[in-house]
């Protein structure tokens, strides 16, 4: 009997109870347990708080917490997205750049120029082609999108107006889906509303959600998550960065109601609750190999196949 011959059952207990470098290394053993680790809902994402004072990050996992250090971040450096398992950070001079926190690569991108974003995000990993950035700035009455796509060096900025200040929210798109949620927390968060984005004949519109069945969402100011799977458990939960006490804190779209795995924590509003409106939810990318430095450069190399003539006669 082979280790790929384990029964998927067993080996479904082992990831919750491994950090990340750990769960890394058990998906590399055999292509079966790399499919273990490598479901979207079976590696649910960890939060990250930034513990500047201290110099390290404080991780939730698995209802533990650890602590984690990447000597090689600035402790000023500030992360304003999270996705394909990269951050897309900037540093004390506002310049940009992804950091791969698996690693600790890093691929430098152009910085706006004229603009300050309050919200950045991506699309695609950074080392791919298809890969684009996009940045918001709301005022007032108006509205600055800007956009840079992979191996341009220059932001294309457009200004739209608007009749209303947009407030808070969450976008949340589920992976292999079309449809997309949103979740607003009104009156401080002490109150949920979700949202599901419908096309309906004279427009598109924004349909009240009171169930979200198997579905999972993980919501942050920096990165959105939702995955769908059979666990009761999880089902039908929005989880925000809150705690109460060292627990971590969901909200209950069957409930109405924010509870905790652990104790007796259970209340329609949200007052009281301990906010880490700048932590992040953060997934490991797949196990697999090592990234060479043409795809940690932001612009693509040229190959340089003009040879020089040869002037011998």
């Amino acid at each position: 009997m082979g280790w790929s011959d384990m029964l998927e059952e067993l080996l479904d207990l082992i990831p919750p109870n491994l950090i990340t470098k750990d769960k890394q290394s058990f998906g590399l053993v055999c292509r079966s347990w790399n499919a273990i680790v490598a479901s979207s809902y079976r590696q649910a994402p960890c939060l990250m708080i930034n513990q500047r004072s201290k110099h390290t990050w404080k991780v939730y996992q698995h209802q533990k917490f650890f602590y984690k250090d990447y000597p090689e971040l600035d402790n000023n450096a500030v992360i304003h997205c999270s996705k394909h398992g990269w951050w897309l950070m900037s540093d004390d001079y506002e310049d940009l750049f992804f950091f791969n926190p698996s690693d600790n690569r890093t691929i430098e991108i152009p910085s706006p120029i004229g603009v300050s974003y309050s919200t950045i995000t991506f699309f695609h990993p950074p080392t791919s082609a298809d890969c684009f950035v996009v940045g918001i700035h709301s005022g007032l009455y108006y509205v600055v999108i800007g956009s840079l796509k992979h191996g341009e060096d220059e932001w294309k900025t457009y200004e739209q107006r608007t009749k209303r200040y947009i407030f808070q929210h969450f976008l949340v798109k589920p992976k292999g889906e079309d449809v997309i949620f949103a979740v607003f927390g009104t009156h401080d968060e002490r109150e949920v509303r979700v949202y599901r984005l419908v096309e309906k004949p004279e427009g598109f519109l924004w349909e009240p959600v009171e169930d979200l069945g198997d579905m999972v969402f993980f919501v942050s100011n920096t990165s959105c998550f939702a995955f769908s799977g059979n666990a009761e458990n999880m089902a039908n939960k929005i989880y925000f960065p809150r705690f109460h006490g060292d627990d971590l804190v969901f909200y209950s779209l069957k409930t109405r109601k924010f509870h905790t795995f652990k104790g007796d924590f259970s209340s329609k509003k949200s007052y009281g609750l301990k906010r880490f409106d700048f932590a992040i939810w953060h997934i490991p990318p797949p196990t697999g190999p090592q990234l060479s430095e043409e795809l940690l450069e932001w612009y693509p190399q040229e190959d340089d196949d003009d040879d020089d003539d040869d002037d011998t006669a």
